[in-house]
């Protein structure tokens, strides 16, 4: 049990000097949240939702998908894919069901910059003499952090 308390405290100390945060800045729809780089009034309502519940929604999706190699990569996919689906009215974290109402759209904007992503993957990959299939996921890659961003 001490050597689980001690591997978890070292994992911390890592992680602790290797922070990273989710762009939300960088996120159209939440841009109005803002003043002078922080997020202001979390409580005041934006549609039927708090701030605080549309940021927490965008974060837990975050917090799912951001789990393999390349957490750089995943975060800018879905910054880019969430700004495109509110451009195009898909307005998912204040309307959730509009993912599925829409979801040729969500699918399309999913896809999109995937595709583009996995392309310059396998550019990356043949540099460091690492064979990536056609069919390969571009987040499941055995590369480093942000390699391909």
């Amino acid at each position: 049990m001490d050597n689980v308390v001690k591997l978890v405290f070292e994992i911390a100390k890592i992680g602790k000097s290797n922070k990273t945060f989710p762009p939300i800045k960088e996120v159209k729809p939440f841009h109005h949240f803002f003043i002078d780089d922080r997020i202001d009034k979390l409580n005041e309502l934006d549609g039927p939702w708090t701030r605080r519940e549309i940021v927490a929604r965008y974060l837990l999706l975050n917090a799912v998908l951001d789990q393999g190699p390349d957490v750089i990569g995943v975060r800018g996919l879905l910054k880019d894919v969430t700004n495109n689906l509110y451009k195009n009215e898909v307005r998912i974290f204040h309307r959730p069901l509009d993912f599925f109402k829409e979801l040729n759209i969500s699918i399309d904007n999913i896809l999109l910059p995937h595709k583009s992503m996995k392309k310059y993957a396998r550019k990356i990959g043949r540099k460091q003499i690492i064979p990536i299939p056609k069919d390969t996921i571009c987040f499941s890659l055995n590369l480093k952090e942000g390699s391909y961003q």
